[in-house]
């Protein structure tokens, strides 16, 4: 059986995702339902409390604000988990490589190539240019460069992903209380929890639809930097062997940075404190120059708002790049 584990602030919206649970499941499942409208949970709390109230051999975490579009995706789950018993955890949307940085799921580049987080999707976009089935903001996204049902990945998004209840029995994973606060980088700190003992999977058979376009609080980058710390002696990862790892590193810890000058959330001081914290970690002298340049450039450009230093930072970039390995 899969128990279904929802961390719910919105009765409305839940009724409409179990609504559709309901029509499309296809197997015995049950719905663990942690109510949090007066907000007393944080998503690790709320998860660890509902995996422990759930009695299937499958426990799936779910937001609620998505609608489930594929019929009988929980026998096609069922029939996976069963078909390999190395999987522990099977997510809908997902990454094949984790950078040194405070990345998540959404890591890009891989192999020389810009590889996009593996999906099957239709996603609000927030903006009214897009239109799916003629409803405004909200876009297909379909991204499987492999053609493939199921594949391995490094890590997936918590929008919803399937652990083995044994992990949980066995106490090999949890979600961790102790390092991280508030809803934001539970899905990649389990992802790499169970990639120490089972294989992470994505499923892109499923299709779903996410009613919410997401935010990013301040909370989100200092969920993801302290991940980052948390993991970095094992980062970088890459189902497949990564062709130039420096570059991949710099490639995908430089929008998290230019992100947090631009969110408005983080003084001068706070922004010197997690970049030197981040640049510490960072061996080569010449690479931590390079960052600092890119982040400082950042900042300028967050501060002056003119769009044509974009293109100028990314220059700038490539020049010191170039310059510190000639030295």
């Amino acid at each position: 059986m899969i128990s279904i584990i929802i961390c719910s602030r919105k009765a409305d919206v839940l009724a409409d995702f179990l609504d559709s649970v309901e029509r499309t499941i296809g197997v015995p499942y049950e719905p663990v339902v942690i109510d949090n409208t007066d907000n007393k949970f944080n998503i690790f709390t709320a998860y660890n409390y509902g995996a422990s109230l759930a009695k299937g051999d499958i426990l799936l975490f779910a937001h609620e604000d998505i609608i489930m579009r594929s019929e009988g995706w929980g026998a096609t789950m069922e029939q996976c988990m069963a078909e390999d018993p190395g999987i522990g955890m099977i997510g809908v949307v997902g990454t094949q490589c984790a950078a040194k940085a405070p990345r998540g799921w959404n890591t890009w580049g891989m192999q020389g190539r810009n590889i996009r987080p593996m999906c099957r999707l239709v996603q609000n976009m927030g903006d009214p240019k897009y239109s799916f089935e003629g409803e405004e903001c909200f876009h297909m996204e379909t991204v499987n460069p492999e053609n493939v049902r199921i594949t391995q990945a490094i890590g997936v998004d918590g929008l919803m992903f399937a652990i083995r209840r044994s992990l949980f029995d066995e106490g090999k994973v949890r979600f961790d209380e102790e390092t991280y606060e508030g809803f934001h980088v539970y899905d990649m700190d389990m992802s790499m929890q169970v990639a120490q003992h089972m294989k992470v999977m994505v499923l892109l058979d499923i299709e779903l639809k996410h009613i919410s376009c997401g935010n990013r609080t301040k909370d989100y980058y200092t969920s993801y930097y302290q991940y980052y710390m948390k993991w970095k002696d094992r980062l970088p990862m890459g189902i497949y062997p990564l062709t130039d790892p420096a570059s991949f590193n710099q490639f995908n810890a430089l929008p998290y940075f230019r992100g947090m000058v631009k969110s408005g959330f983080f003084s001068k001081e706070e922004i010197r404190h997690y970049s030197r914290g981040y640049l510490a970690t960072i061996a080569d002298e010449r690479k931590t120059r390079y960052y600092y340049a890119l982040i400082y450039y950042t900042r300028f450009y967050h501060r002056f708002g003119v769009g044509r230093l974009v293109t100028g930072a990314y220059n700038l970039g490539r020049w010191l790049r170039e310059r510190f390995r000639t030295k």
